[in-house]
């Protein structure tokens, strides 16, 4: 019951842009749906169906778009192209990202990719791989964090992997949402 009580406080929702529908399901541990979505006013940060996924604990909003398959194939043909690719492709793809209405997004830091990981976050569209983050190691090389199991482990700048962008929200912007996600 506890842990159905947890999910119920930090239900998750999603901001669909261009609707008029806003996706206040809470879910439960075992990811079913508790509740119906609700009518609620056109939304007016977020833009051409773009997903976020806000955490009011950090204050970041983050990229939750769903990887297509020629990303998918730049991954296994070790390619860069779109949000999969080397570091300077990754950090480049986030520093000129105009997305749900923002252009100000970037790679995460380690240790916020690392608090999202243990959140257990309920990110729409997710992979079980290694994400790249801005966060330097030694010589060449940058963290990224294996999803599957939240450990942090370097790679070259070179190496292919996938990303998702992230950025600061300013309270004075309007969010509509239930509970704190959007």
């Amino acid at each position: 019951m506890k842990k159905l009580a947890i999910f119920t406080l930090i239900g998750i929702g999603f901001l669909l842009a261009d609707s008029d529908m806003i996706d206040t399901s809470i879910y439960d541990s075992d990811g079913f749906k508790k509740t119906t979505t609700e009518p609620q006013p056109p939304p007016k940060v977020v833009h051409n169906m773009n997903l976020v996924y806000f955490d009011i604990e950090t204050n970041l909003m983050w990229q939750d778009e769903k990887y297509s398959s020629e990303e998918q194939g730049a991954y296994f043909h070790k390619q860069s192209f779109g949000k999969v690719g080397t570091w300077s492709h990754a950090n480049i793809y986030c520093k000129t990202l105009e997305y749900a209405g923002y252009s100000d997004w970037r790679l995460p830091s380690l240790d916020e990719l690392l608090k999202i990981y243990e959140h257990r976050t309920g990110f729409r569209y997710s992979e079980a791989v290694d994400f790249w983050t801005a966060t330097a190691d030694r010589g060449d090389n940058y963290w990224s964090v294996f999803t599957a199991d939240g450990y942090a482990h370097s790679h070259g700048r070179d190496d292919i992997q996938h990303f998702r962008c992230v950025r600061e929200h300013h309270k004075n912007h309007d969010i509509h949402s239930a509970s704190g996600r959007i």
